[in-house]
């Protein structure tokens, strides 16, 4: 068995980075370790961890479940080859293949990929990190194929700087920024650091790698900030990157969910589960209230994160979808009610006006009762309705509620201008919003930022068909 060896990055986190082939880390090895309420290293750490046997870490093998996919890894025929880039399309906006039905959309900080019904998926916007998937780190204002993916993905997700596709073999890819193991591929503390066609660490290209070994098929995937997380077919979830208080390269397991979770949700440092029996379940950082519990007194020494994963008060049953984005997390009733808790920004970039911070699940108001679907960004979020409108509410710097205003931002949900019907999906990015039509086709609205984003991501306050 592999050594895992603890490494400690600046004074804030314990990263979990495997040397060899690690099927899966326990993430339970936080519990009672001495992190003080900023969640930094405190004066105990119950010893150091040196090898798999050590302080509760340990590497573990799948548990045989009968329906993983594939023995639970990625076939080596997934892992792409290097592309050669093509030509540089001229900058007139998105063009998607007339011929493209688009089945689902995931939006990042400044890029957004979308998925096919080919099972292709193709990106544009801006590219520093890979994020187009392309091997290159040019920027494209049109979508651009990503290497290796031109059909067999089922499902895609977005972080800030980073993308993941599902595979119909139940494999799982990643590319795009690897600072802090949010490709999960056991390598990290580099740009593009991705696999190689080979299945070894090594910087051969910004294109798409195989996340290490998950322990069994992997069945949905979800990823926001410089975190990723992955429901696998034998009911774990499994996470990587960012998991505050830790960094982990490799996938982790997260202790303390209930049997059976239906889904996952993922916000910048902290995530949820939702299962039949326990309902709503989060772990991760609760500064600012994402988990929904009551924050502890700054003077107590308490910690701000929790691990293993804690129910949400009153949200042990009836809930039918969570989402989360940013510090926030929200729940959608059988009662056909949006309840959020957390904070709606990041603190740094928004109006105390249109900030809210919650410990306890509060409705949200202005929706109707026939809301289908959430999606959560880091300063706005979004509902679809039965009919197939979308309406958001948050922050509207960048042109996030698609309202076709010039408002600071709105704390009731505001119809998006000309979705009154049709929408299937919706995702939200930190600075774009876009939806998914039930005709297979693209709108996005937002896409301005302070820095020269809207020069890529078309800058516009209500929505725009990508052709």
């Amino acid at each position: 068995m592999a050594a895992v060896a603890p490494v400690f990055l600046g004074s804030s986190a314990l990263c979990v980075a495997s040397c060899g082939a690690v099927t899966g880390v326990d993430l339970g090895l936080l519990e009672g370790q001495g992190y003080d309420a900023s969640g930094h290293e405190g004066t105990s750490l119950q010893g150091s961890v040196h090898d798999a046997g050590m302080a509760g870490l340990s590497a573990e093998a799948g548990d045989g479940a009968t329906n993983k996919v594939e023995d639970a890894t990625v076939p080596e025929a997934s892992v792409p080859e290097a592309a050669p880039p093509e030509a540089t399309a001229p900058d007139v906006g998105p063009d998607i293949a007339p011929s493209a039905v688009v089945t689902a959309v995931a939006v990042g900080d400044n890029h957004i990929c979308a998925l096919t019904s080919a099972g292709a998926v193709l990106c544009w916007g801006e590219n520093p990190d890979g994020e187009l998937g392309n091997g290159t780190t040019t920027a494209s204002a049109v979508p651009v194929p990503v290497s290796g993916l031109s059909s067999g993905v089922t499902a895609i997700a977005a972080g800030a700087h980073h993308t993941c596709a599902l595979t119909t073999d139940g494999g799982l890819v990643c590319w795009g920024l690897n600072s802090i193991g949010q490709l999960g591929n056991g390598s990290g503390g580099d740009i593009g650091m991705l696999q190689s066609s080979e299945g070894g660490p090594g910087d051969s290209g910004l294109i798409p790698g195989p996340v290490s070994n998950p322990d069994s098929g992997v069945a949905a995937i979800r990823a926001a900030g410089d975190m990723s997380c992955a429901l696998l077919t034998n009911g774990k979830v499994q996470c990587w990157g960012n998991l505050l208080p830790i960094y982990s390269f490799v996938p982790v397991t997260v202790p303390g969910l209930a049997a059976g979770v239906d889904a996952i949700a993922t916000g910048e440092v902290h995530a949820c589960a939702l299962s039949p029996t326990e309902g709503v379940q989060c772990w991760g950082s609760n500064a600012l209230g994402q988990l929904g519990q009551a924050l502890p007194d700054a003077d107590s020494g308490e910690a701000t994160f929790s691990v293993p994963a804690v129910s949400v008060p009153g949200l042990s049953s009836g809930i039918t979808a969570i989402a989360a984005g940013g510090a926030q997390t929200c729940a959608l009733t059988t009662a056909g009610v949006v309840t959020c808790w957390g904070r709606n920004d990041d603190e740094t970039n928004a109006p105390d006006s249109f900030s809210v911070e919650t410990t306890s699940p509060t409705a949200v108001s202005g929706l109707p009762a026939d809301v289908t679907g959430l999606a959560i960004g880091p300063y706005s979020a979004c509902a679809v309705t039965a009919a197939g409108a979308v309406l958001c509410w948050g922050h509207n710097f960048a042109g996030l509620l698609g309202d076709d205003s010039e408002v600071a931002g709105s704390l009731t949900a505001v119809p998006v201008s000309g979705l009154s019907s049709g929408a299937a999906t919706v995702s939200v990015g930190a600075y774009s919003t876009c939806a998914v039509m039930t005709s297979g086709t693209l709108e996005c609205w937002g896409g301005g930022t302070s820095d020269d984003n809207d020069q890529v991501l078309l800058a516009a306050p209500a929505p725009v068909a990508v052709p």
